[in-house]
């Protein structure tokens, strides 16, 4: 197993994993929806991407590179369509409704002409790889330069200009895209340099699992959670991913063997949703033991607060436990005077 078919598994394992979870838990059923297709995009081309990095028979890759751009020429469309949903209240649909059927043209073109991907070049001794200079195809040319140009430097401008107006919390969370949306622009360029004869190989194909990642948390976790177990989460998956699938892809380097590998891979990627939850669940409680304290203490002091009935007693049994808990120097209540409509200071 080389590198690309482990960043490729990678890849498949990812996309589905945080579509279906993400899918299941937003409560935004439209862009729920977008986002199940943009991983399914995602996981197609890394199941295109698998592929090709395990056959060494021309047509075997073609057929892989057939595959997997049926997920890369969706990929842009989804992407664009999500964040346009996130950053506009002017609903163009005729523009969405002509990228949609665009790209499903492209795709049964791809699928029944060879003509659109061209010819293939056997790369780095390893797997066939697309080499557009030798039929330099019109049609792949206007799409790349379309889709993987127009429609995403439009989607990032439309993305930072929303970061740039944006305040707090909304503010962090459109950075978390726009650094998510770089990091995947940066895995998908890095393969199409090889498709123009820039020889470089695939190394960042990985960061396209990455991108997907950041993007789950920041929409439909950050504004929800601490920042601290936005990153836990994080890490603790591309921990957990790394050891999953990384021992599968040294048991390959050094059996040779990858049905053995991929196999392997599959069996412990099985196991790896639940050795995350386990983990992250841990790591959280620790996290949030301080502030899971301050809950049941406040608790506690809202079942003695219904037994006070004396105003001055309330205010000081109320700063005092604010200030025992939190640790604290000071704390005061404002109370308003119904009589001059005013706040007064009560320490």
């Amino acid at each position: 197993m080389n590198y690309l078919a482990f960043s490729s598994i990678t890849i498949l394992v990812t996309s589905i994993v945080l579509g279906i979870l993400v899918f299941l838990k937003s409560k935004n059923r439209r862009l729920a929806r977008l986002w199940a297709g943009f991983c399914s995009a995602v996981a197609i081309w890394g199941l295109g991407g698998l592929i090709i990095s395990l056959t060494r028979d021309y047509q075997k890759a073609f057929w892989g590179w057939q595959i997997g751009f049926c997920g890369i020429i969706f990929i842009p469309v989804f992407y664009f369509h999500f964040v346009y949903e996130l950053t506009s209240s002017k609903r163009q649909k005729l523009f969405l409704i002509t990228i949609y059927l665009v790209a499903v043209l492209l795709v049964s073109y791809n699928l029944i002409s060879k003509e659109f991907i061209g010819s293939l070049r056997f790369r780095f001794g390893q797997f066939f790889w697309i080499d557009w200079w030798v039929e330099r195809s019109i049609i792949f040319l206007i799409f790349y330069l379309v889709f993987y140009g127009f429609l995403l430097v439009y989607a990032f401008f439309k993305l930072f200009r929303q970061y740039s107006k944006s305040q707090g919390l909304e503010k962090i969370k459109n950075r978390y895209l726009l650094i998510g949306s770089v990091i995947g622009w940066i895995g998908g360029e890095s393969n199409f340099l090889l498709t123009f004869g820039i020889d470089i190989y695939p190394y960042f194909n990985l960061l396209i699992s990455l991108y997907t990642l950041i993007f789950a948390y920041a929409i439909f976790k950050y504004r929800l959670m601490d920042i601290r177990i936005a990153l836990t989460r994080v890490g603790v998956f591309a921990f957990i991913y790394s050891l999953v699938l990384g021992f599968p892809f040294l048991m390959g380097y050094f059996t040779k063997s990858w049905f053995l590998s991929t196999s392997l891979a599959v069996v412990l990627a099985t196991f790896g949703p639940f050795i995350y939850s386990y983990i992250s669940r841990r790591l959280e409680d620790l996290l949030l033991a301080e502030q899971r304290r301050y809950q049941r203490t406040l608790r506690e002091l809202s079942k003695t607060m219904v037994r006070i009935r004396d105003l001055e007693h309330l205010v000081k049994a109320v700063l005092l436990t604010v200030v025992n808990t939190v640790k604290v120097s000071h704390a005061a209540v404002y109370l308003r005077d119904e009589g001059t409509k005013a706040y007064k200071l009560k320490e």
